[in-house]
């Protein structure tokens, strides 16, 4: 049986993607299953400032062509790699993939987007902007090179969810946010 969520139940457990959640922490759960910004839970979780650290950032032109995208042909991105970090420890908590079509943002959003370390999810709420998440992807993957940001090893094993982000009926940004199984210090 599938919940609102995605969730579905299977005789060897709770299942987001192929993710078993019976085997993933409380923090890390909370994190894969929220729909609100990810810097406000880090925040009430880990009891400091979260801040940006950009990883790379620039443009480009669209690399994939999904139909959930309702994209007729290819569009200028923003590509943003960032990392989610605690502003006292320096901790890292997140490492989120963006991808911002251009065109379907205003250029206060992409100005602001570019020159600043403010994250997504306040630059739109900053701007007002109403919008909402579709989840299209869970899984669980091999940290490879982004287990260097969170201390671990390069086979083992970090959260992903990627998501649309919607306004006004069309897709805005695309984005991907990797997560350690974090725990509290």
């Amino acid at each position: 049986m599938e919940t609102t969520l995605g969730l579905v139940r299977r005789p060897e457990g709770c299942f987001l993607g192929d993710i078993n959640l019976h085997q993933v922490g409380l923090i890390p759960r909370i994190l894969l299953t929220a729909n609100g910004t990810l810097t406000h839970i880090l925040e009430s979780c880990f009891l400091e400032l979260i801040e940006v650290q950009k990883v790379m950032q620039g443009t480009e032109l669209m690399p994939f062509n999904e139909s959930y995208l309702q994209v007729p042909e290819p569009e200028n991105l923003l590509v943003r790699r960032i990392l989610l970090r605690g502003e006292e420890s320096r901790r890292h908590y997140i490492y989120a993939e963006s991808f911002v079509f251009c065109d379907r943002v205003s250029e206060s959003v992409r100005q602001q987007l570019t020159h600043t370390d403010t994250p997504i999810g306040k630059v739109l709420n900053q701007h007002g902007i109403e919008s909402f998440k579709r989840f299209v992807d869970y899984r669980c993957e091999p940290a490879g090179k982004l287990g260097e940001y969170f201390g671990m090893q390069a086979t083992d094993s970090l959260f992903s969810r990627t998501f649309l982000v919607f306004s006004e009926h069309r897709p805005i940004m695309v984005i991907t946010e990797k997560i350690p199984p974090l725990e509290p210090c």
